[in-house]
């Protein structure tokens, strides 16, 4: 059985925290200075057996309808870091048939070897002059190829809300975008309030201010934070982002003016307690300052945990604070946030909280437990992640916790910016397309091939290319590709791979690039317009995790008319319909059994489809590009759960119905 993992490694300072750094409250303190392959084509492959492991009922949890992290490492704006390792996975279906190899590509080097493009716009300077021709007003070449990573803001008015009056919503989360990321939080909480801003909510979301997160002038506001007999100082930067919706940056350099957002290496900050639970009493202070009664308090991961937990004791009867309802959303229950219970003092924290119904786990206090257990309402982000977490083998530990409160569990499913992820305006593809024409799809993949130096060819077409943009970690499913590596380069397909992780996956890729440099490409590292490119280019997108709260990029694949390959977890399992061969019906293509002969018989499957049934492969292209995942449904469902969280009120110590 696999270790659960642990959210962080306690250092020597533990179970006795250092003494904080205090700022005294009068004056805003100074400032430091911040860092502003060809082959034949594959035998045929019967398909893996379509039918899915039998599902766990879930008694008493409302699933909302529908339509990335916990714990990350690095501090570098938009990195990804590792995940924790996941324990032993729910065994599924039988795996998929493995089916024949195929015959062996020619020897590497029978291609001549082309030269990488240093650049995107090299890239595109390289594709042949269109043929002339009228073309749809949405196709042509882009002429924005080269725009900045941040597009704008659209300027419209909010809609009136769905229902009711505007909810004043704040929210409270350790990153976002495009301020810092280190994994789909940071999509999340900047997508998220932007959608329910469009719906006429107004929401304000709380996020520390990181060391390189350059604001001019003077804070907003600055208020005197008082946690564990300390008194801290909060400077406020307050920026209107898009209708109804205000970002406010929490200053204070001894916390986040750091070299990364949660730790060095393999190491947490071992202050991590009060930085977050500072980061928590800055937001509900900021907003009880402001004056105006908040409706609902959302709180995101271990990080955020705290502030339920203020809500309702601290701020039980405070005029502004007391009627508001808590949600709690949990993005990936590996990152738990534990730590000594002796932190509980300096944190402005009683021990009658420290029971078995508050944060004492297994002795420790833990931060997710939290949030879990004095928020009015859970959620987490697929549907499908929300039964898993009833079993021992997804809920690392939290099983019981999350059993215990399966009447107040809800899963939505994360959406994505379809403002940013659409291919008819993509600013980072050279020509624009639309599921009726996909010509601008095979500008994509030669422009992706010469990027990698990867041969073109004259049947580009007909060249099946498979992507992956990922953590390379086991939860991502690396495990499961390392097992049959060497035999990815003989499916007849190109494989193009972006992301970032372990070194011994890091260097899988890097070994078979070498081997066979015209039929495998990797990138090491994240880069925001080349992953636009991949998900045009590419033909196949693979997601084998061996768990996965939500995943986006099978969501971005399908708006592309790139096929996914997923492991039936999670979101995936929601967002992802399998093939079926005698209907023709589904998105893409699953395997249910976490093993590499189930990823590569799979693989196979997928591939057979390319190459003799393009019919039947235009038709899933076209059914995935019209599904809707764009966050406005999932905005919605957000809304009636934070109605329904208001439905707890009346109970409430303190405050009248």
């Amino acid at each position: 059985m696999a270790k659960t993992p642990r959210s962080r490694k306690p250092s020597a300072s533990d179970p006795t925290p250092p003494t904080p750094q205090t700022v005294a409250v009068t004056g805003a303190p100074a400032q430091p200075a911040r860092d502003p392959a060809d082959a034949p084509v594959p035998e045929l492959v019967e398909p893996p057996a379509p039918a899915g492991p039998v599902r766990r009922p879930r008694k008493a949890v409302e699933v909302a309808p529908s339509a990335s992290a916990g714990r990350p490492r690095k501090a570098a704006v938009g990195k990804a870091g590792p995940a924790a390792k996941p324990s032993a996975p729910r065994k599924g279906a039988p795996p998929a048939t493995a089916g024949n190899p195929g015959a062996a590509l020619a020897k590497p080097g029978s291609t001549p070897r082309m030269r990488k493009a240093r650049t995107l716009a090299e890239a595109v300077e390289r594709l042949p002059a269109a043929e002339p021709g009228p073309a749809p007003a949405s196709q042509g070449r882009n002429p924005d190829f080269d725009a900045p990573a941040i597009p704008p803001e659209r300027t419209t008015a909010p809609l009136p809300p769905a229902s009711g009056r505007p909810l004043r919503i704040l929210m409270v989360a350790s990153e976002a975008v495009p301020y810092a990321k280190t994994g789909g939080l940071a999509d999340v909480a900047a997508a998220l309030p932007k959608a329910l801003g469009a719906l006429g909510h107004d929401v304000t979301l709380v996020i520390p201010r990181y060391r390189g997160i350059s604001i001019a002038g003077a804070p907003t506001v600055s208020c005197p934070v008082e946690m564990g007999g300390h008194l801290y100082q909060a400077d406020v930067f307050v920026q209107q982002t898009s209708p109804g919706v205000r970002v406010a940056l929490v200053d204070h350099p001894a916390f986040f003016d750091r070299d990364a957002l949660y730790g060095l290496g393999s190491d947490d900050y071992s202050d991590n307690p009060r930085r977050f639970g500072f980061l928590c009493l800055a937001a509900l202070e900021f907003a009880r300052l402001e004056g105006v009664p908040v409706d609902v308090v959302h709180a995101h991961d271990w990080q955020g945990g705290l502030a339920p937990v203020y809500l309702k004791t601290r701020y039980a009867a405070d005029p502004v604070l007391g009627a508001a309802a808590s949600i709690f959303t949990i993005h990936n229950i590996a990152y738990q946030g534990n730590y000594s219970s002796e932190w509980l003092p300096q944190l402005g924290l009683g021990w009658d909280v420290f029971t078995t119904d508050g944060l004492e786990f297994w002795l420790q206090a833990s931060l997710l437990k939290a949030g879990i257990m004095f928020s009015d309402l859970v959620t987490t982000v697929s549907p499908r992640y929300a039964d898993e977490l009833m079993t021992p083998e997804f809920a690392f530990g939290f099983e019981g916790i999350l059993r215990h409160r399966a009447a107040q569990l809800t899963g939505i499913l994360n959406g994505i910016d379809a403002d940013v992820w659409n291919p008819a305006e993509d600013r980072y593809l050279p020509t624009p397309y639309q599921s009726e024409d996909l010509a601008g799809k095979v500008d994509a993949k030669r422009i992706l091939l010469d990027t990698y130096g990867l041969p073109a060819g004259d049947d580009l077409d007909r060249r099946p290319v498979v992507a992956m943009i990922s953590r390379m970690v086991d939860q991502k499913g690396l495990d499961l590709i390392a097992a049959v590596s060497e035999q990815l380069p003989h499916l007849g397909a190109t494989f193009v791979i972006l992301g970032t992780g372990e070194p011994r996956y890091e260097e899988m890729w890097r070994s078979l690039a070498r081997r066979y440099p015209d039929r495998v490409g990797v990138r090491i590292g994240f880069d925001e317009p080349l992953s636009h490119v991949i998900e045009a280019g590419a033909d196949l997108f693979m997601m084998p995790s061996r768990f996965e709260p939500c995943g986006l990029n099978q969501m971005y694949s399908l708006r592309y008319g790139t096929l996914p390959v997923v492991r039936a977890t999670g979101g995936l399992d929601d967002t992802v319909q399998n093939y079926d061969p005698a209907t023709g019906a589904g998105n893409g293509f699953k395997f249910y059994d976490p093993s590499g002969e189930a990823l590569l018989g799979t693989l196979r499957w997928a591939l057979h489809v390319f190459q003799n049934e393009t019919e039947r492969w235009r038709q899933l292209q076209r059914t995935g590009m019209a599904l809707d995942y764009s966050w406005n449904a999932s905005a919605r469902a957000y809304v009636s759960a934070y109605q329904r969280a208001r439905t707890h009120l009346p109970a409430r110590p303190g405050v009248s119905a």
